[in-house]
Parts: structure tokens; C-alpha cells; sequence
């Protein structure tokens, strides 16, 4: 503004803390602002001096989005006066294509995450145990951050022969992974979204997820299947009934419902509605 140039809008990719910064730009300078939250709203180690500045910038912005109904739930919990818009994140389906399983001779397990307790790993990979225990010819690949304590979980789990763990990948390389897998496992506590999932179903894959609230938005018995969240039985389960019932989810129908909710135009259509609401 010193400058000579004064933006018509501020648009925040969180409050925590940008919409803290947003809301006091707005105020001094006179400016609207919008905020779309994509953390998970909770304030234990917050200071409730900035708790309460967070939650007055949701309750002065202009729009306020969330990425899921749950996440919508969870800001309406803490702030009353809200009533966000749902705008899911932006999975770009160009990115991402069908491709043909049927040349791989095992079944292909996937998991994208970091060695984090809310990403359910220990779930997953007893999960993964079950079915070894139970003689099913399975592959699996971990993506993510966490090589040593992934390692020695999947060391103590007789796991190792197994599968493999990718630390990093680049991002034209996560499709090409998708590409040789057959069932994405989402094992988290909670997602605000989940964006890996919806990736994967943009390469038409089933989905077994948790009851994560953000995952749950997309899965149908057509999409895959949803199991309590720490239970790695349950998870064991619907991965051996994706695995004997593979023929009957469609790629396609799973690739075209996840472009119906987050793709390039679902998202624009809800950005323009956000702005100008």
C-alpha cells in the first residue's frame, strides 16, 4: 500500500495464523478478507489470547470455508456464529489417469503418510500383519517421511519381505505409483480432507479408509469401504473383501465421482460462489 497498490481482497489459507495476520490487515487498512480453514481446528497448545484471535477472524471474514463436513462440524463447535461453506481441496484430474492391474501377480497395497500418531500408521501395518498371518499374497508401499521408525515397525511385524518404503517421490511420480497399486489404505485418526485418497480415486482406485470424517465424504460402497478408526482387524477385513470383490468397483465410476467433488471445475464453480457470496 506504501507503494501506491491496494489489493480488493485477502484471502487467507488458514487462521492459524494467517487469518490472525488477515483479519488485523483488514481492519487497519480497510480491506475484506476471506479464510479458508485446512487445519485441524483444536487449541490445546494454544494460549487462549491467540485461540480467541483465531476465532475472531472466522467470525470477520467475509467467506469462511472448510474442506469437509466434519471440518465444517468442528469450526461450527468451537464458533457458533459461523456457518462455513464446504469448498474440498483441489485434486486436478489431469494429473492423474486410469491404468490397466491386471499384469501384476500380487495384490498391491498402498499407503501415503508420515510417522505421526494421528496417521494411524501402527493400524495400518498390523492390519497388514492379519493378512500375512492369513497366507494372502500381498505387496505393499509405504510413501512418506519416517524411514527408520517405518522400518522398524515393519521389521518387528515380519513384514519386511513384503513390501517397500519410499521416503520421498516427486510430484509427477505419484501418479506413476497409484498406476501400479490395486487399493489405497487411508489409516488415520482424522483428516480435515485427505487429499491421497482423492488422488487415488482420480487413478481409479478403491479406497479402504478409517472413519476419519474428511475421507468419509467420498466413500460409498461403489468408492470402497470405511472401518472404526484403531482397529486394524476391521481394516484387515475390508481390504481382503476389496481384494476378493476387485471386479465390481469401476474405475471409471470411482475416477468420474471423485472429479464430481473436487475436480478442476467443481472447484472453480465453488471458489467464484465463495468470493462473490
Amino acid at each position: 500500500m506504501r507503494t501506491g497498490w491496494k489489493p480488493n481482497l485477502i484471502h487467507a489459507q488458514s487462521g492459524m495464523d494467517a487469518g490472525i495476520f488477515a483479519n488485523h490487515i483488514s481492519n487497519r487498512a480497510n480491506i475484506p478478507f476471506v479464510l479458508i480453514e485446512h487445519q485441524v481446528v483444536i487449541f490445546h497448545h494454544y494460549s487462549r489470547k491467540r485461540a480467541n484471535l483465531v476465532l475472531r477472524s472466522y467470525r470477520n471474514a467475509q467467506s469462511l470455508g472448510a474442506v469437509s463436513y466434519v471440518h465444517k462440524r468442528q469450526i461450527i463447535m468451537h464458533e457458533p456464529k459461523c456457518n462455513p461453506l464446504v469448498i474440498p481441496n483441489l485434486v486436478d484430474e489431469t494429473k492423474f489417469m486410469l491404468s490397466d492391474r491386471s499384469l501384476f501377480s500380487s495384490f498391491q497395497i498402498l499407503a501415503i503418510m508420515y510417522f505421526h500418531n494421528i496417521k494411524g500408521f501402527r493400524t495400518f501395518f498390523e492390519a497388514l500383519k492379519n493378512l500375512k498371518e492369513k497366507g494372502i499374497d500381498f505387496k505393499f508401499t509405504v510413501v512418506g517421511k519416517g524411514g527408520h521408525f517405518f522400518r522398524q515397525e515393519i521389521h518387528n511385524l515380519g513384514l519386511s519381505s513384503h513390501g517397500q518404503l519410499i521416503e520421498e517421490l516427486e510430484r509427477n511420480e505419484i501418479a506413476e505409483i497409484f498406476a501400479k497399486s490395486h487399493v489405497y489404505v487411508c489409516s488415520s485418526d482424522f483428516e480435515t480432507f485427505g487429499i491421497a485418497p482423492r488422488e487415488a480415486m482420480m487413478c481409479g482406485l478403491p479406497v479402504v479408509s478409517t472413519a476419519n470424517g474428511g475421507v468419509e465424504d467420498s466413500i460409498t460402497p461403489e468408492i470402497g469401504l470405511i472401518v472404526p478408526i484403531r482397529d486394524s482387524q476391521a481394516m484387515s477385513e475390508a481390504i481382503l473383501r476389496v481384494m476378493k470383490n476387485y471386479s465390481k468397483f469401476s474405475q471409471k465410476a470411482i475416477r468420474e465421482l471423485a472429479i464430481s467433488q473436487c475436480g478442476r471445475k467443481t472447484f472453480l464453480t465453488r471458489m467464484t460462489k465463495f468470493y462473490v457470496q
